[in-house]
């Protein structure tokens, strides 16, 4: 993440986001955070400090019926100093409620989360842990043979199920699944909708037959005009076509039963990977999820190639594409 990537390149639909850009003069590949919450929540960014080599995001999630959450995402590069070390250890113990979730890449392999016990670099680490009274949950390696990835909170009971899933692209990070024991009723997204086939157009022709344009014209500005037509028009149809309440479909129009599949084979390869260890199911896995990425961007390229040659016979199609794709 750097200020060279627009947060229009980022967007997912129906999510927003709060992130924080890697600024490091030292380094300037990797780093930086992003946090995408659904749009049915609500959310403040209470981040207040920053540091260069220690990457750190603070928000308070709210809701309407239930008590808020509040989540530090964080990356420590391995390589930082005492210093950084200082610093991340007075951002973890910014909040310490019982409703708050602390995650991410903390980079100390030489701890054993088994038994609490460290080598020397993350001795002062698990010392500020054990002082915090934070639970660590990440009981499964999460790289290689070390648990680098870590979920901290006040409260055990605020986890209720912790999932190892496979990396995320061609990362070698294994993916963590948290939910929390939090109830947020989801609804599903409706918006209103008008049926123009079934609008009393003949009452729209009385309207405008009873006008005197001509005066109407004399004693207007284009600008004006423009606007009196536009609201004779819209109270048309707020008045006179009727409503519906059209689901919004959230579903990827480009995901069919095959990539599902496929994803669902690489991972059962990554249990099978975790399990064993054997580099056989290594490469098996590598091969699998690098035909799932394939296969997406095949079918995304599809689908758009789809749209375009419709486009050619009916131009809305593009247009109400392109706008789904750029509303953030």
């Amino acid at each position: 993440m750097s200020e060279d990537i627009f947060d229009s390149e980022i967007s997912i639909e129906n999510y927003t986001f709060a992130r924080i850009d890697r600024k490091s003069d030292l380094k300037t590949k990797g780093g930086g955070i992003i946090i995408y919450v659904h749009q049915g929540l609500s959310f403040i960014n209470v981040t207040t400090e920053v540091d260069n080599n220690i990457d750190c995001l603070w928000i308070k999630v709210q809701g309407k019926i239930f008590s808020s959450v509040t989540l530090g995402v964080f990356y420590r590069p391995p390589d930082s100093n005492d210093e950084h070390l200082k610093f991340l250890i007075k951002s973890m113990s910014k909040f310490k409620t019982q409703r708050t979730l602390l995650i991410g890449d903390f980079n100390f392999g030489d701890i054993n989360w088994r038994n609490y016990t460290s080598g020397r670099i993350g001795a002062a680490f698990l010392k500020a842990v054990k002082n915090l009274a934070l639970n660590q949950c990440v009981k499964e390696k999460t790289r290689g043979n070390n648990i680098l990835d870590l979920v901290l909170v006040y409260e055990k009971d605020l986890v209720y199920k912790l999932e190892y899933l496979p990396p995320v692209g061609k990362s070698d990070h294994s993916t963590l699944k948290v939910t929390l024991n939090v109830t947020v009723n989801r609804q599903n997204r409706c918006m209103d909708s008008f049926n123009y086939n079934q609008a009393n157009y003949g009452l729209l022709e009385d309207k405008l037959n009873s006008i005197d344009w001509e005066m109407k014209i004399g004693r207007r500005t284009v600008e004006e005009y423009w606007t009196f037509l536009m609201n004779l028009l819209n109270d048309f149809k707020e008045n006179h076509i009727p409503k519906f309440n059209r689901q919004v479909n959230n579903k990827l129009p480009w995901y069919n039963n095959r990539i599902k599949k496929m994803i669902k084979y690489r991972n059962n390869l990554f249990k099978r990977l975790k399990k064993m260890g054997q580099s056989y199911f290594r490469i098996k896995y590598n091969m699998a999820r690098n035909r799932v990425t394939k296969q997406i961007r095949l079918a995304k390229s599809k689908y758009e190639f789809k749209i375009v040659k419709r486009s050619k016979n009916n131009g809305k199609i593009f247009y109400i594409y392109l706008q789904s794709k750029n509303k953030k």
